[in-house]
């Protein structure tokens, strides 16, 4: 009888060690109010600095306060060599100008998979997600601009150019808008609980001698 008082906490121990867990990433500058707006041609801007490390884009957000229309496109994009090349494309999405808006990706085309080095992107209208001007020394969200393109040219594949470095007085940019990834960490059984079935197992064995 007493090994079956020990079952229940050791399947529980088992459970709870292998079982994998999930921690998030966020890359891009700060959600909040931003002075400027585009008032160039649509075009697709890239974030300066990408994802560290293996996951799924799950979530995007950006912040308008100023303006109402235009849409955005979510984009992930890799480097080769110079070139932007898109790897997954998002659901096109409608600016409210109700401040802080969030979505999830919603893949149309490609890959929501991300790695070390993607990059996060989008596809803008004129004026929809604002911007200010900050010192490249102040900031790590600065972005690069790519060549503009018709959003009907968005596809997985699709190699978009070398794109160039948006400067104003030698200041880059940073826009209001993020991407979250989801990724799971190491299913393998952390040391302590290891430690902790072991007991549960040899105390386990030791009752049911006893009941012999």
């Amino acid at each position: 009888m007493q090994t079956k008082r020990f079952l229940p906490g050791i399947i529980l121990a088992l459970l709870t060690a292998t079982a994998p867990t999930f921690a998030q990433e966020t890359i891009g500058a700060a959600l909040i109010s931003r002075p400027v707006l585009d008032s160039s041609v649509p075009l697709v801007i890239a974030l300066h600095d990408g994802f560290t490390q293996p996951g799924t884009l799950t979530t995007w957000a950006f912040f308008n306060d100023i303006s109402v229309g235009g849409s955005v496109i979510p984009l992930l994009l890799t480097k080769s060599g110079a070139d932007f090349i898109v790897s997954g494309v998002g659901t096109q999405r409608s600016n409210s100008g109700a401040g802080l808006q969030s979505f999830a990706f919603g893949l149309t085309s490609g890959s929501a998979s991300v790695t070390s080095g993607t990059l996060f992107g989008w596809w803008q209208d004129i004026g929809v997600v604002p911007l200010d001007f900050v010192a490249p020394s102040s900031s790590g969200n600065n972005t690069t601009v790519t060549v503009g393109t018709d959003p009907l040219n968005l596809f997985a594949g699709a190699n978009l150019g070398s794109g160039v470095q948006v400067l104003n007085g030698g200041n880059t940019r940073d826009y209001s808008i993020q991407a979250t990834a989801i990724f799971s960490s190491s299913a393998a059984p952390e040391p302590g609980t290891i430690v902790l079935l072991g007991i549960g197992l040899v105390g386990a064995i030791a009752a049911r001698r006893r009941n012999v």
